[in-house]
């Protein structure tokens, strides 16, 4: 017995290390991908459920502009949405819930606002240069509740940006566009005026001003005739 003790103790206790690594190694974990302080942001978003989603390790990560909620098409989605230093996002708006812009809420300034756009295929790009929070909304319909947020990182200060632009969609409409504008040069280019046109007016007038000589004087009516004919 006496010399079973101190393997079992020592068991025991290589066990309970193993198990206060693995412990620490787990709130480690958690207290990295914890969701940051939004500070009742989004208290009145009604597709935001509380959590964040994760797209860590992507290099673009898309938010759908107009997607379901907030009665109506007013949210972004997802809400919110972790990422990476260095990750590209593009909002992508769907067409719904009319025209719909992307603007940081900022006290001291939006570093970023697109363009009020409606179309489907529009986007909006920009990308997260170093870790932070971004909140963003839409101005329109912000008292409905269209809000989001980007967290960058850690989600520890302002997230920097840089490559903000706004893309208006319509692929189909531009290219009807496109064809609208070849159908607009060659041979749909307005023919320059022929003589049928310009003679059509004078003829006009020389007959009347003839009318009018002819009863006024017949020797004069016989010399613009004349006249007339000398010039064709």
């Amino acid at each position: 017995m006496d010399t079973d003790t101190p393997t079992l103790g020592r068991r025991a206790f290589l066990g309970l290390g193993a198990a206060a690594v693995v412990g620490v190694a787990t709130t480690t974990t958690v207290a990295a991908q914890s969701d940051p302080d939004y500070g009742g942001w989004f208290d009145d978003v009604s597709n935001y459920d509380g959590t964040t989603v994760d797209a860590t390790g992507q290099s673009e990560v898309r938010i759908t502009v107009g997607a379901a909620g907030n009665q109506g098409n007013f949210a972004f989605d997802p809400p919110a949405v972790r990422v990476d230093p260095g990750t590209t996002v593009v909002f992508e708006w769907n067409g719904e819930g009319g025209s719909h812009n992307v603007v940081e809420a900022d006290e001291d300034g939006a570093d970023y606002e697109s363009d009020l756009m409606g179309e489907a295929g529009s986007t909006f790009s920009l990308t997260f240069d170093s870790a932070g929070l971004s909140r963003y909304y839409c101005s329109p319909h912000l008292s409905l509740g269209m809000k989001g947020a980007v967290v960058v990182g850690n989600g520890e200060g302002d997230a920097a940006v840089s490559g903000a632009q706004s893309s208006p969609g319509g692929g189909e409409s531009g290219g009807g566009g496109a064809a609208g504008g070849d159908s607009g040069g060659g041979e749909s280019t307005p023919a320059e005026p022929t003589e049928a046109g310009p003679d059509l007016p004078d003829n006009i007038e020389l007959y009347g001003l003839a009318l009018v000589v002819a009863v006024l004087s017949p020797v004069a009516f016989a010399a613009l005739l004349a006249a007339r004919y000398r010039g064709e």
